[in-house]
């Protein structure tokens, strides 16, 4: 179930960052997932290249197998019934914990905290990542069951 759930999380990712990019591209959007997440690793010149710009997409894709695996663990706690819900829920938390709290502390985009619409248009990203992870993840297999027996 593992290695399942990381392959959702990493297709998650990629459609995540797909929207984040049209959304910068269309101008609604004043970063993407390519530059936040790169953005960890590298300054803005080094950012801003073709070996910056794959930085970002490995660090998203290992980012986003990670956050499944958390999602499996939640789901293996509370069950699969209601998962859009816990999804969404999921998606509130990890926005207000990586979005509000790291990336101000952390100082990673000071973009997202002069601009209300990238804020938005970024959780708007990080819906479709939890809905196509969270379905991939309740479609695919079954939960384990022993993550908190001793």
């Amino acid at each position: 179930m593992f290695v399942r759930a990381i392959f959702a999380g990493i297709i998650g990712s990629i459609l995540q960052t797909v929207f984040s990019y049209l959304l910068f591209l269309l101008g609604i959007a004043k970063t993407h997932y390519l530059l936040i997440a790169g953005e960890f690793f590298l300054n803005s010149k080094a950012l801003h290249t073709f070996a910056g710009y794959i930085v970002g997409f490995v660090a998203d894709i290992t980012a986003g197998g990670f956050f499944a695996l958390v999602f499996v663990y939640f789901l293996s706690i509370t069950g699969k019934d209601y998962w859009i819900l816990k999804a969404i829920g999921y998606t509130g938390f990890v926005w207000v914990v990586g979005i509000g709290l790291l990336d101000r502390a952390l100082k990673i985009a000071p973009v997202l905290h002069q601009d209300a619409v990238t804020n938005l248009a970024l959780l708007g990203s990080d819906l479709v990542y939890s809905f196509t992870m969270a379905y991939l993840v309740v479609k695919w297999g079954t939960l384990p069951t022993k993550i908190l027996k001793s």
